[in-house]
């Protein structure tokens, strides 16, 4: 299962660029092969865009929750009493709660105090969601989980710039984002 926009999947993995890699099956392929070579953290750590994958590992019996670098696409799980499932809707995973009092009163506090929720809260107890740049195991057969990070800001590193060659490098990092993010074929618009 997949939700994805990737914009440099042919660089990050080799592809023959004739292939469409916006989404879709070319990215379930990639991330697959991937995993299945070892390498999904250094795969993942290269891709540019927005995406949440789940993969299965039918002889290990284990699933893996990807999410990009920033998180941009949700992914919520929900591990409680022996049934494990995961959605991109906090709303989807609430039908399987099985308390009426789950409300995190911690949550609602922070919440109220920052206008936002930190870390993995999500409105729920028994509902967390995924951080960036995480994958997490579940293990099915014996139960276990865990996460762990492919990718931290502590990788871009720092860099001493005046402010007029900040403004020059945000302006040249914006201009080619927008860039590989454009599709001339693709009518935008009514």
């Amino acid at each position: 299962w997949v939700d994805v926009e990737c914009f440099n999947l042919v660089e990050a993995t080799g592809l023959p660029s004739s292939l469409d890699v916006r989404g879709g099956s070319d990215f379930e392929n990639a991330i697959a092969r991937a995993y299945c070579n070892g390498n999904l953290s250094s795969l993942l750590e290269r891709l540019d865009g927005s995406f949440v994958a789940v993969l299965y590992d039918e002889s290990k019996r284990q699933l893996l929750l990807c999410t990009d670098r920033l998180g941009s696409k949700p992914l919520y799980w929900f591990d409680n009493n022996g049934i494990f499932a995961w959605s991109s809707s906090l709303l989807s995973l609430s039908s399987i709660s099985e308390s009426d009092d789950d409300l995190d009163r911690e949550a609602l506090g922070c919440f109220l105090d920052l206008g936002f929720l930190l870390e993995d809260k999500t409105w729920f107890q028994s509902m967390k969601l995924l951080d960036p740049a995480s994958v997490l195991t579940y293990q099915c057969k014996p139960v276990k989980r865990r996460s762990a990070k492919y990718w931290d800001w502590n990788k871009v590193g720092v860099q001493r710039l005046s402010f007029d060659d900040t403004v020059a490098a945000l302006y040249s990092a914006f201009m080619d984002s927008v860039e590989e993010r454009f599709n001339p074929h693709c009518r935008v618009g009514l």
